[in-house]
């Protein structure tokens, strides 16, 4: 028990009832509240300067002493602005300071006192300028913590105070990592960590303490959802067993060599379906990485055995391409393959679900129509959902429910980092195809302003000429009040029509078409009839067309970084060099948008999206429950990688750790956890 540390602050000298109030704005109550309060930034004084060592622009930490008077004046309307001015001297110059509504600051200086003034230096002539730098009193050490304060807790008291603890009670302080696993991956205790947090002799105590708190929190973090994923009961189901030549035989019948990626994942996944449990597994790879083909060597593998498949696609359109992939390529095998949708005439309807309940059917693929009431399968035993970010669990489980227990499999082309693969989905293990099937093309993309498109019409016009096809995506099915500046499908296939591809036939596709229509233009733009498609995001997903060349993207900042990666993959499916145009006036979007140009790499375009929008909109409605960080961020993958490996060791290990720190260990779980379901 670590009683001494849960003593009020008030206990501590210099430390009074105002003072106590003040702190626990901050969060502070306890000693240990104050222990676990880390610096937000430091100070370094070894690297401290004389006005006349700087440079003009050079950001510095600066010594020196106030040589005037502090005068503090009002300005602007009403006088909501405070203005303070004072001199520094140091070394053999002085410098001009100026702040900005920093009252509380400005009445803690004093003419004569010795400060370090951290900022950036602004030289004109012989004359020093720093504008609002941050400013601390001077001590002597090397390295000074700077501590996030409101008005009646100076820095100098947090210091001290934070001093005091660790000199009278950090003996207190019991480690929840146990000492095998410290030893195993070199990290600091955690009685040397808080010393070096707070305080730091050099830079390599600040990385060597952080890394200790953020190696802790990540790897309190993976084990509690390792424990929340061993906790669930696997389902029992019949194992799927088939001779090896049965999938070579589907790799010999493909238009290409499968990758290496491709073969490890269904090896894999053969695995798993070989037990007897049901698999749950996830496949991400990126746009055009071949997770289709995964599927139907999978399909191949469970008909042989005796099972039927299913695909639940999220839409009827990528339903349809899927249908049309893959019905021709296991027709070659002997399978039969029906699609199932909510536009599937009744007539029609009746037939296939005769054939599906007496077994006719080998794999049916559709959109929620397999989930309805009335779809029998005479032996399901392996169930694909597509696009799984569109489905939630509870669908799942209904599509499983079509069977006794079958085999699930669920693809994603939104390629995330596996680490943070494994938080999304944590009920399901996680195949990556990281790889792509030769000849893919590098599709180059370019961020271009409005005022450029006369020359893209152009070349677009030049390009169609030449017999290629090309993809326009708008935001807006119609023109909307208010959204003068966002491009609309109408609109934008009017222009094309009217002026620039007059004599072409250009198409517009958005989803409240209905399904028919939409088949319709799909199959015309295939076949190379229509060659220019003006659409919504409705092509995200799902249409391959070899032959389309050219994507461009209207109003390209109001669409997050992986929609944009999944819309430029529609092109590049071919032999022919392809180009995306992102279209875009925005100065706020410019750079995430330019980073986008630079890579084709759907991972790293993962990892820039979860950096700017941050995880909490990157989980969604997931990120409810997901615990707060000291120190450690979700957007860490080589230190969720690192906890991987932390938590397998100990998993692996821990029936030989002392019952005390592994008891140590859960506790500190269900602390970071809170009062959040595990499961």
């Amino acid at each position: 028990m670590e009683t001494d540390l849960t003593k009020k602050v008030n206990t501590l000298k210099g430390i009074g009832p105002k003072r106590a109030d003040a702190l626990k704005k901050l969060g502070i109550e306890t000693l240990r509240d104050l222990l676990f309060y880390f610096p937000r930034t430091y100070i370094d004084l070894s690297d401290m300067k004389t006005l006349d060592e700087t440079f003009d622009g050079e950001t510095a930490a600066v010594r020196g002493k106030i040589s005037s008077e502090v005068k503090t004046k009002r300005a602007g309307a009403g006088g909501r602005l405070t203005i303070t001015k004072f001199l520094v001297s140091s070394g053999s110059v002085e410098m001009s300071v100026t702040l900005f509504n920093q009252k509380f600051l400005a009445e803690k200086l004093e003419k004569g006192g010795e400060y370090i003034f951290y900022g950036k230096i602004i030289k004109t002539g012989i004359f020093y300028e720093m504008k609002s730098p941050r400013i601390e009193p001077f001590e002597e050490g090397v390295i000074q913590p700077v501590y996030s304060i409101t008005e009646g807790i100076p820095q100098k008291m947090i210091r001290n105070s934070v001093r005091d603890v660790l000199n009278s009670y950090i003996s207190e302080v019991k480690d929840p990592l146990p000492k095998v696993l410290i030893e195993k991956f070199g990290l600091l205790t955690l009685q040397q960590a808080l010393k070096k947090i707070h305080l730091p002799e050099n830079q390599l105590d600040i990385e060597a303490s952080r890394r200790r708190f953020i190696c802790e929190e990540l790897f309190l973090f993976r084990l509690g959802l390792a424990h929340s994923k061993g906790d669930r009961i696997r389902k029992k189901a019949a194992a799927v067993k088939s001779p090896r030549s049965v999938i070579e035989n589907f790799y010999s019948l493909l238009p290409y060599a499968p990758t290496n990626a491709q073969r490890r994942v269904v090896d894999e996944c053969v695995c798993d379906m070989s037990k007897n449990y049901a698999m749950a597994r996830l496949v991400q790879g990126d746009v055009g990485s071949g997770k289709t083909s995964v599927a139907a060597a999978l399909f191949c593998h469970a008909a042989a055995s005796g099972f039927q498949s299913c695909m639940m696609a999220p839409t009827e359109v990528l339903a349809i391409q899927h249908h049309k992939t893959l019905q021709p390529l296991l027709e070659k095998v002997g399978l039969k393959t029906a699609l199932l949708t909510g536009s599937t005439p009744q007539s029609q309807r009746k037939i296939l679900l005769e054939d599906l309940k007496n077994g006719n059917i080998h794999v049916l693929i559709g959109t929620h129509a397999l989930i309805q009431k009335g779809v029998e399968f005479a032996n399901l035993g392996f169930a694909v959902t597509d696009e799984q970010h569109r489905f939630g669990v509870n669908q799942r489980e209904m599509l499983s429910e079509k069977g006794q227990n079958p085999h699930v499999l669920v693809m994603s082309a939104t390629p995330i980092p596996r680490s943070m693969a494994l938080i999304m989905y944590g009920d399901l293990e996680v195949s990556v195809i990281d790889e792509l099937p030769a000849g893919r093309q590098k599709i180059s993309t370019f961020l271009v302003g409005t005022d450029y498109r006369e020359r893209m019409y152009n070349y677009l016009r030049n390009e169609v000429l030449g017999g290629c096809q090309a993809y326009v995506v708008c935001p807006l099915v119609e023109d909307s009040d208010g959204l003068d500046d966002v491009v609309s499908v109408t609109s934008y296939w009017e222009e094309l029509t009217s002026k620039w591809l007059r004599y072409l036939n250009v198409e517009f596709l958005h989803g409240k078409m209905k399904s028919a229509e939409k088949e319709q233009i799909l199959k015309d733009f295939n076949e190379g009839k229509t060659r220019v498609l003006v659409s919504t995001t409705v092509i995200e997903v799902g249409i391959n067309v070899p032959n389309a060349t050219i994507m461009i993207i209207e109003n390209a900042d109001r669409f997050g970084l992986s929609q944009l990666h999944q819309l430029r993959g529609r092109v590049g499916r071919g032999s022919k060099k392809s180009y995306c145009f992102l279209v875009s006036d925005s100065n706020s979007a410019k750079e995430r948008l330019e980073k986008f140009c630079t890579t084709n790499d759907g991972f790293a375009i993962s990892r820039m999206d979860l950096e700017q929008r941050g995880p909490g909109d990157f989980f969604g409605s997931r990120q409810h429950g997901l615990p707060d960080f000291a120190m450690a961020s979700l957007t860490d993958m080589k230190g969720l990688d690192e906890a991987g490996k932390m938590v397998d060791f100990y998993l692996s290990v821990r029936e030989v750790i002392p019952e005390k720190e592994s008891f140590s260990v859960d506790s500190a779980v269900r602390r970071l956890f809170g009062s959040v379901a595990m499961n």
